[in-house]
């Protein structure tokens, strides 16, 4: 029983791992999608005052992401393009400039992984590209997720030593 008793949660320590890799990467997917989409953008208007007119037509590509907010932010101007609420706090994007580990922040009792990234203007003028996925939901599907995995793992330690302790009689 001692096998069976170490079994469930060494497997069930798997499958929260795994579940949590599952989650991590649809985030970095989603934010690496959005990224890509705002360097092309970027890249691909001759200067920030261009940026404005164009700007829109990416919105609604990037509103496809439903959960994803940007900015773009220029060199004379901090935001020239945004679908970020106007009280995000832009301190947590300083923390935040490795798309494979974005970083995690808690607000308005929302959870969002943020991450901020150079980009090129067509004229090689830079940018600043912020993007915040709203993870809240799946991000509580997995907490829920991890209670039940521990709650059965504590359940069926119970229960194995409870079985054991019956077959030692």
């Amino acid at each position: 029983t001692g096998v069976q008793t170490c079994a469930l949660p060494i497997s069930n320590a798997f499958v929260f791992f795994f579940v949590e890799q599952q989650w991590r990467r649809g985030v970095q997917q989603d934010l690496e999608v959005g990224a890509n989409a705002l360097r092309i953008l970027v890249a691909s208007v001759a200067s920030e005052g261009e940026l404005a007119t164009r700007g829109a037509f990416i919105s609604v590509d990037l509103s496809r992401i439903r959960r994803l907010t940007f900015s773009v932010g220029g060199g004379t101007a901090p935001s020239l393009l945004s679908t970020l609420p106007k009280t995000f706090p832009d301190s947590v994007f300083s923390r935040a400039t490795d798309l494979e580990r974005p970083h995690e922040v808690e607000w308005e009792d929302r959870h969002y992984s943020v991450v901020e990234l150079p980009g090129r203007f067509a004229n090689g003028g830079t940018a600043r590209l912020r993007l915040a996925l709203d993870v809240t939901e799946p991000k509580g599907i997995q907490d829920a997720y991890s209670r039940a995995l521990l709650l059965i793992t504590i359940a069926g330690g119970v229960i194995a030593v409870l079985l054991g302790v019956i077959a030692a009689r």
